[in-house]
């Protein structure tokens, strides 16, 4: 073995050859040390990188990577509850000199909706497309000062039109009263590929049912019966994209039939 297995008190590194498979089935912070730098990549639940192959049974909040090692925060994938995200925000546009969308100038035109040390920055188009695919040249993206895009910037002199989101800590959220929506199953199993529950489908088959930016998501069977004990492999399962379980990652060949619901503002539910 070329990394060394600890218990401490911030995580756990685990240390595992070609072919073993980790199996997190509770939140835990885990980091994978490599000996050389390699290719890194994340295929569906597997996380490979050179010696070491994971299979996740979780949710892959974030991962990091430094210095040739990885850092992945995972949490329960059922009810996805370590995720604070504020509203989409988009005050401005490339009109003029480019798109702005500073922490200050947010915390100015939305108070008490944005907390004042944000723990992540999402960025997005207003089309909903990644910044990544934009090809955009990015001047800030960060929880300090937010967003910025300078047209100037730009081969063909203009940036697109972005949104933010900001992560806040639990405590700021929880302020906030907030609902459930009803639950949804509006694919199953035996109809395609898998079962696919996802944020965008279910909106089209719900229109007006479910926010446009949910906190959480909760996953049961049709029959309800937690996903744990169906012992299916889940490939995504956020409030963000929603819920996919693939037929081919499965031993038997085949995904239970599921049910998502998902948390929204207050106001949504009461129609404020």
């Amino acid at each position: 073995m070329f990394c060394e297995y600890n218990h401490g008190r911030c995580g756990s590194i685990y240390c595992i050859s070609v072919g073993e498979v980790l199996l997190l089935r509770h939140p835990e912070t885990f980091v994978l040390k490599t000996v050389t730098r390699t290719k890194r990549r994340i295929v569906k639940m597997q996380f490979s990188v050179n010696l070491f192959a994971v299979l996740i049974f979780g949710h892959i909040q974030h991962t990091t990577q430094l210095r040739g090692e990885i850092g992945i925060v995972v949490s329960s994938p059922w009810e996805v509850d370590g995720q604070c995200w504020t509203d989409w925000f988009n005050d401005d546009d490339p009109s003029i000199d480019g798109d702005s969308e500073t922490l200050t100038d947010l915390l100015t035109a939305h108070p008490d909706q944005i907390c004042l040390e944000p723990i992540e920055i999402q960025v997005r188009t207003e089309s909903g497309e990644n910044m990544e695919s934009t090809g955009d040249v990015i001047f800030v993206a960060n929880t300090s000062l937010g967003f910025i895009c300078n047209n100037a910037d730009q081969a063909d002199g203009m940036c697109e039109d972005y949104q933010v989101r900001f992560q806040c800590p639990v405590e700021f959220c929880d302020q906030a009263p907030k609902c459930w929506t009803e639950w949804f199953s509006g694919d199953e199993p035996t109809s395609g590929n898998g079962d696919f529950e996802t944020l965008s489908f279910l909106q089209s088959l719900y229109p007006g049912l479910i926010c446009n930016s949910p906190l959480k998501i909760q996953v049961k069977t049709v029959l309800g019966a937690t996903v744990e004990s169906t012992r299916d492999l889940i490939a995504v399962v956020d409030a963000t994209t929603g819920f996919i379980c693939y037929n081919t990652d499965q031993p038997h060949d085949m995904c239970q039939n599921y049910q998502v619901r998902f948390q929204c503002p207050s106001s949504f539910c009461t129609g404020e």
